[in-house]
C-alpha cells in the first residue's frame, strides 16, 4: 500500500514523469531477504489474486531511481531477517525512513532490486482504495 500511495503522489504532481510500482525480489549480498527468489510468473499470479499471505516486497522505480518507502522500518523492526538489519545499519546507519537511490549507486553497496512483476494501474488503484480504508 505504501509504494501504491507514494506512485500515486508523484503522479498527482508530475504528470508526466514515468513512475511505476514494482514487485519482485531484494537481495542483501547476494542473498534474497523476503523469500527465496520467485519466478516472474508466480508473482504475477500472486498479484492478479488476493494473497494475505504473500511475503514479496514492492519498490517504486523513476527512470535510473528505485524508492523504497519500507525497506528502513523493516529493517529496524525486531523481526526482520538479521541480514537485512544489519546491512541496513552498516551502510545508512539508524533513524532513517525513505530510500531513494540510482540503481548502480545501491548494487555498489550491496542491494539488488530484481524485478519481477510491474504493478498494473488497477491493482495500484486497488491498493489505494485498501489503504483508504485501513486509515478510516
Amino acid at each position: 500500500m505504501m509504494s501504491a500511495m507514494w506512485v500515486a503522489g508523484i503522479e498527482h504532481d508530475h504528470p508526466d514523469l514515468p513512475v511505476y510500482e514494482v514487485a519482485g525480489d531484494l537481495l542483501v549480498d547476494g542473498q534474497s531477504v523476503f523469500w527465496t527468489e520467485s519466478a516472474p510468473e508466480q508473482v504475477a499470479a500472486d498479484f492478479e489474486r488476493s494473497r494475505l499471505d504473500w511475503d514479496g516486497h514492492c519498490w517504486i522505480v523513476v527512470g535510473d531511481y528505485v524508492g523504497d518507502v519500507s525497506i528502513f522500518r523493516t529493517a529496524y523492526s525486531t523481526q526482520s531477517s538479521p541480514r537485512l538489519s544489519r546491512a541496513i545499519v552498516e551502510r545508512f546507519g539508524t533513524g532513517k525512513g525513505l530510500l531513494l537511490s540510482t540503481v548502480a549507486n545501491l548494487e555498489a553497496m550491496g542491494f539488488e532490486y530484481r524485478p519481477k512483476y510491474v504493478v498494473t494501474r488497477a491493482q495500484v488503484n486497488s491498493l489505494l482504495l485498501g489503504a483508504c480504508d485501513f486509515f478510516e
